[in-house]
């Protein structure tokens, strides 16, 4: 930190800062001569916008045209007075001088594009730029491979920026699930995993990964695999600790907070044993609820249900819906057919006293079977057709068909 002594002479003042060599030599881009009329061009903007009726209107008289343009010489002072401000494009606060940017722009793998913007009421000239942009550089080779610049205007603007957001995304995946062995295409991940890879992780395309609020963990120990398929869902606070292997069928979803382990870490009553591992296998089209835990040697169907914070452990038949703690089958998903006879059937299978009785006698009361089975009955229906009842939703009726009527106004919600 340097404390300049300033003379008495206050007149001196402006001779003696101008000596110091402690200030950097400011730069003056065109956008800076002109800053003045840019100001007033965007009271102009704001005023406008009150003699539309929406937003979305406005915009469109604006007339928007953004044009990107490779870096080069004329647009290199700018971009680098961009680049080198800290509360706006350089979180990290490095920065580079001009002769520093054009050398990092011209390396193998680097695309520097440098963004002008300007509508009916003004130019706002170079407001932004893009690096890295591999969607911006194969739409040029395709299209403009003997222009200097891309101009788009609204509709294949708004196309664009879809694209530089998916690149982006699938660049984030990567990154943050770069300890894996294989991650294949269209990945999203929210939120910094916790990656520990000894061996072997594999994950199918369209994987989406929740790691935020709670982090979410995939750990496969020494000689050990998890094998993750196609458009997989997991939601935040997860964790998967392989020490045989785990596999993941395409389209399953685990919920918040599922714990998936194929080893007990140690033998019972021998904590510095080491435990006897065992595969777990979750089929295609398998969901999971909140806060399940997962113990080793379960396989659970396809197209099955678990529901919220069960403990599983066993085989469990496809379709089957399971829960509790320990885990059990409390019912079969049914495939199509009218709604009404879906609810008999389940109603048949879940308050019957006698043989088929529920499933014929539309007079006697849901309330004549007992809370444990009109609970049993409840996680069926909305497991079968994907809908939420609430707790008190079987108060009060009267019937099957009351009941048919309750789960049809769900599915029309």
């Amino acid at each position: 930190m340097l404390v300049p002594a300033l003379p008495e002479d206050k007149t001196a003042y402006v001779k003696t800062l101008a000596s110091l060599t402690c200030f950097d030599v400011p730069l003056l881009s065109d956008e800076d001569r002109v800053r003045t009329q840019l100001y007033a061009q965007e009271r102009v903007r704001d005023e406008t916008k009150r003699d539309f009726a929406s937003l979305d209107q406005w915009l469109l008289d604006l007339q928007t045209v953004v044009r990107f343009e490779r870096l080069a010489a004329h647009n290199l002072p700018r971009a680098t007075q961009l680049l080198n401000k800290t509360n706006q494009m350089n979180l990290r606060t490095r920065r580079l001088t001009e002769p520093e940017f054009w050398d990092w722009a011209q390396r193998d793998g680097h695309d520097v594009w440098a963004v002008t913007v300007r509508d009916h009421y003004g130019d706002a000239g170079l407001t932004g730029i893009i690096t890295g942009a591999s969607v911006l550089r194969a739409h040029y080779e395709q299209t403009a491979k003997n222009k200097p610049c891309l101009t788009f205007w609204e509709g294949s603007l708004h196309q664009l920026f879809r694209r530089l957001g998916f690149a982006s995304t699938q660049a984030s995946a990567r990154a943050r699930m770069r300890g894996v062995t294989q991650l294949g295409a269209r990945a999203r991940v929210v939120g910094a995993p916790f990656i520990s890879n000894r061996d072997d992780i594999v994950i199918g395309d369209d994987f989406a990964l929740w790691s935020s609020p709670q982090q979410s963990h995939l750990v496969a120990y020494a000689n050990a695999r998890i094998v993750i398929g196609n458009n997989v869902r997991i939601c935040s606070g997860a964790a998967i600790a392989a020490a045989t292997a785990i596999e993941i069928g395409h389209d399953v979803q685990l919920g918040r907070n599922v714990m998936i382990m194929d080893t007990d870490f140690h033998a019972a009553g021998a904590m510095h044993s080491s435990g006897n591992p065992s595969l777990v296998l979750i089929d295609a089209g398998a969901r999971i609820g909140d806060n399940v835990v997962i113990l080793k040697g379960t396989h659970i169907g396809a197209g099955a249900r678990i529901g919220p914070a069960s403990v599983v452990s066993g085989t469990f038949l496809p379709h089957t819906f399971a829960s509790g703690v320990p885990a059990r089958a409390i019912g079969t998903r049914r495939m199509g057919g009218p709604v009404a006879d879906r609810v008999r059937a389940i109603a048949t299978q879940f308050l019957s006293k006698n043989g088929d009785h529920a499933a014929t006698d539309e007079t006697n009361g849901l309330l004549e079977w007992d809370s444990l089975a009109a609970l049993r009955l409840l996680l069926a229906l909305e497991v079968e057709f994907a809908i939420t009842l609430g707790d008190r939703a079987l108060e009060g009726q009267q019937s099957i068909e009351r009941l048919v009527t309750l789960v049809e106004a769900a599915i029309d919600a």
